[in-house]
């Protein structure tokens, strides 16, 4: 998402997301969520690095939309086999 939006419109948001790919609503620690959005996760991470380069120079508190995320992941990825 390019929008800053607020903490109480992203259960909505994510359930819609879900919807588009069949995969009914968000509810939190749901099991699956990784399969679900795994085919998913390479673009995700380039989205993160073009937000990173959109927020180039700005506080994290400045930084809306941004995330760091994409940073973990990419760590983890050798653990879950995926390089």
């Amino acid at each position: 998402m390019h929008a800053d939006i607020h903490r109480t419109e992203y259960w909505p948001k994510l359930s819609e997301c879900l919807k588009k790919l069949g995969a009914g609503e968000y509810e939190k620690n749901r099991k699956d969520m990784y399969w679900i959005l795994r085919p998913h996760m390479e673009a995700a991470i380039e989205n993160a690095k073009k937000l990173d380069v959109l927020n180039e120079g700005k506080t994290a508190s400045q930084a809306a939309p941004g995330t760091k995320v994409h940073e973990l992941i990419e760590k983890l990825k050798p653990y879950l086999g995926e390089g």
